[in-house]
């Protein structure tokens, strides 16, 4: 395979260096690999929705959709879904845009705040949420004195 190249405004064609075949091979497979293992139990598990007692069925499904409580569920897990990801675009779209696109002061401070989601783990930050916004949290509680609740889709949408 050959590449081509401008050298003084002349186009000529080069080889591709082996390495970079080598290159993409290997994202090639580690790709295929990712894949595989976020693609394999997510076809597993539709496959053994159809199944009742290794028989394809739609019964579960119609389970599913006739039972209130479930169908709720499924409505809670939209909604939250829905709206956690509106506010949460609307908000990442200001900030991106005021570090890429503005000569605000303090860019390195803001840079740094926003890889704490991904250094620190969910669970520190959904306990710290609840010490602050719980049933007996301490702004909640002792300075606020209100009975907001933080276990519901609210308080789901406020934690993300």
């Amino acid at each position: 395979m050959r590449s081509k190249k401008e050298v003084q405004g002349v186009t000529i064609s080069a080889p591709v260096s082996s390495d970079r075949w080598l290159v993409g091979m290997t994202m090639g497979f580690l790709l295929a690999i990712l894949a595989f293992f976020m693609l394999y139990p997510v076809y597993d598990i539709c496959k053994l929705s159809f199944l009742k007692e290794g028989v394809f069925t739609l019964k579960n499904y119609q389970s599913y959709f006739s039972n209130p409580r479930m169908f709720r569920s499924l409505t809670n897990s939209l909604y939250v879904s829905f709206v956690t990801t509106m506010i949460t675009t609307f908000f990442a779209f200001f900030f991106a845009y005021g570090l890429t696109r503005t000569t605000i002061p303090g860019k390195n401070i803001f840079y740094t705040i926003s890889t704490f989601p991904l250094i620190a783990p969910s669970i520190i930050q959904g306990l710290a949420l609840i010490l602050l916004f719980g049933r007996n949290g301490l702004i909640t509680r002792h300075l606020l004195n209100t009975d907001w609740n933080i276990y519901g889709a609210t308080g789901i949408i406020v934690a993300e």
